[in-house]
């Protein structure tokens, strides 16, 4: 086991032969053999919850806000893309798909314009993954979506 950095790292994805490690304090990092890990580099100031690989692009979300890398280390933050705050991203079908508070369920080509394509009280989403052909969502008090 190693020490990356003094902060939380909340999610890490894999692509294009780079790990990326988002987390606490919008704090990142990459390594290319899964063990040394590059300095932590700061995105933004968000809390960086979940991140996806897909098309090129790495996706982080947290809060209300996304970042997006090609590289993983020089990163473009957009604020308030999401009236939710967002737990979890996942790519798939030449998209990428993020969830959050209130049931909320974003889509994009690019990781940088959103669609909002259901927001309803419902409670949260907190994760979400794309296997079999489908986005497949889980939540608060049994909520599933598919």
């Amino acid at each position: 086991m190693a020490v990356v950095g003094t902060n939380t790292w909340n999610a890490i994805a894999y692509g294009n032969g780079k790990y990326v490690a988002v987390g606490s304090g919008g704090y990142t990092t990459t390594s290319t053999d899964g063990k040394t890990w590059s300095t932590p580099k700061q995105a933004g100031t968000e809390e960086w919850r979940a991140i996806a690989y897909g098309n090129g692009k790495y996706v982080a979300v947290g809060r209300k806000n996304v970042a997006v890398s090609t590289d993983g280390t020089t990163w473009s933050v957009y604020n308030n893309v999401s009236p939710s705050y967002l737990l979890s991203v996942a790519y798939g079908s030449g998209k990428f798909v993020m969830v959050g508070s209130n049931s909320y369920i974003g889509v994009s080509t690019d990781g940088e314009i959103w669609t909002n394509i259901a927001e309803v009280d419902a409670g949260y989403l907190y994760d979400i993954i794309y296997a079999d052909g489908k986005f497949r969502a889980i939540g608060q008090e049994g909520y599933y979506a598919t």
